[in-house]
This record gives C-alpha cells, structure tokens and sequence, in this order.
C-alpha cells in the first residue's frame, strides 16, 4: 500500500519465498497497470496480484478473498510518477492543471476550492502541513481571492504573496500548502484512518506491519493507533 512504481514489491519479490502471494494496492489505475506489467516477468516464482483500490479497502478485499496478510507495508503519500508529470498536477515546478487526484473518481483541486469555505481550507493547512492558525487563515484567504487559481504555478503565487509569521522560505510555504490541499483532495487522513482501524483484522496472528509516514499527520495517526493497540494487547 501503494504499489507506487514498485520498488519496494520488486525488493519483495525477490525476496519472497516459493508461491508466496503479493498483493499491490493502488488507487492509481493509471500507474497501476503501468507497474504491473513491468514486475509480471520478475513475478514467476510467487503470485502477484494488482488491485485497483485505495488501501482504505485493504481488508475488504483481503476478506473477499478469504486470506489475511503475515505482513504489511504501507508507503504512504503520493508517488513519484505522479510528481513527474505537470498534468496531474502536483508540483509546482511546471505549470499544470490545478488537478492532484490520485484516482479520478475525486474532484479535482481546483473543483475543492471552489467549494470550500476560507475555515475549511485554514483547516486542511493545519491538519496537512502544521501551519499555525493565524498563518492557515491568511493563506486560504490569499488561495480564494477570486478568481479561484485552476494551475500550479497561480496557485504558488497565491501562496509566495503571503507574509507568515512562520520562518520559512517560499518554496517550503508553497510545498506544504500544496501538499495539505491533496491530502484534503485525496481524503488521504480518512483512508489512513480506515486502514489503521482495520489492521487488526488484516494480520494473521504474528503478523507485521510498516507503516512509511513523511509528514506529523501521517505520523500522528499512526504512532496513535501503534500506542493504542499496544496498551490493548492486540499488538506486540
């Protein structure tokens, strides 16, 4: 979770055992399938699965298959494909569509702002990226000045205009309020929150979990849930 590019499952297939089963996650049914064929040949010891679904799914379908996992891996955030092609728009270093889904049945970025209210995107700045509440609220006014940015680059400059009483260069203010606004896009902290109250019923007894968390949100969440399961006795 997610399969990404595969180079965490092309490390697992070489080192799993004879007919184990691998089974890759993604929301990305574009780079999905991408991946997929390039690790099928490296695969012919071991059953490698794609699925086509956000790892908030993950013990749905392990349960519809009737299997639980020895171990899992979760690496979470975006993927670099992703970052590398300016149409879907998540960076900010070549104009692109103000975009940022990770599948497509979401609405785009631009489509979130135009809905949102200043409280709501302050929000998302907060639970993304740490932004203190007054320099949350001073960039989501600057984001909602009409008209509302629809690329990458318009919303940066959005973003740079804004003074901050934080201590930070303008690439960095500009890296966390785009990487808050696809959190929110992508209701990334609910489908980690989903995953996280479905682990216990996806491991197999003495089964591991990894989680790879890249920013306090993630972090937060997860070191929450570890704590709690720990205290109840489910994890060791």
């Amino acid at each position: 979770c997610t399969l990404g590019y595969g180079g965490h499952s092309s490390a697992l297939i070489a080192a799993l055992p004879q007919n184990a089963r691998l089974l890759c996650f993604d929301r990305d049914g574009v780079e999905l399938a991408k991946t997929s064929k390039r690790l099928a040949p490296l695969a012919s010891k071991i059953e490698l699965e794609a699925v086509h679904a956000n790892y908030a799914r993950v013990g749905d379908e392990l349960a519809r298959r009737n299997v639980r996992a020895s171990c899992l891996l979760a690496d979470l955030g975006c993927s670099s494909m992703q970052i590398d092609d300016p149409e879907r728009g998540f960076t900010f270093k070549r104009d692109g569509p103000l975009d940022m889904r990770m599948g497509l049945a979401e609405a785009t970025a631009a489509e979130f702002l135009r809905r949102a209210s200043i409280k709501e995107v302050a929000a998302a700045l907060r639970d993304g990226a740490d932004f203190s509440r007054r320099d949350s609220r001073e960039i989501a006014v600057a984001i909602l000045k009409e008209p509302i940015p629809t690329t990458t680059t318009l919303l940066a400059d959005r973003v740079r205009a804004v003074s901050l009483e934080e201590d930070c260069s303008d690439d960095d203010s500009v890296k966390r309020a785009m990487q808050s606004l696809r959190i929110a896009v992508n209701n990334e902290f609910a489908a980690l929150d989903e995953l996280l109250a479905s682990l216990p019923d996806i491991l197999a007894p003495g089964g591991r979990a990894v989680f790879l968390t890249f920013h306090s949100g993630e972090d937060r969440r997860v070191k929450k849930s570890f704590k709690k399961g720990i205290a109840s006795g489910i994890y060791a």
